[in-house]
């Protein structure tokens, strides 16, 4: 995983990930909705899928949940949260600003 150190990814980690795939993709979204809701992603994975002592996520965890579909063998689920909608698109609001910080052009 190039986006990582190798061992476990944080949030600038998924989101250096996201950038990477929307360019190698060449995504374009029809609206700032889709856009957010995709991007929302982030967030709700970081809220169920970390390791909640360190705030990241094993590398191997990633390979299990996104390559092959499972939860990890040695997965323990947060306890339970709500996770609305509003909390959500602001969660999502500020990686569209990490994001824009990134993927920023320099000015010269």
């Amino acid at each position: 995983m190039a986006d990582t150190d190798g061992v476990a990814a944080t949030e600038d980690d998924f989101i250096k990930m996201k950038i990477r795939r929307e360019r190698e993709n060449n995504v374009k979204y029809p609206s700032g909705v889709l856009e957010n809701i995709s991007r929302g992603e982030i967030p709700l994975i970081m809220g169920i899928m970390v390791d909640h002592a360190t705030g990241r996520m094993p590398v191997e965890w990633i390979r299990s949940w996104f390559g092959e579909e499972r939860l990890p063998a040695d997965f323990k689920p947060p306890p339970p949260q709500t996770v609305g909608f509003l909390e959500t698109h602001k969660k999502a609001q500020a990686i569209n600003k990490k994001i824009g910080d990134l993927t920023m052009e320099p000015k010269e």
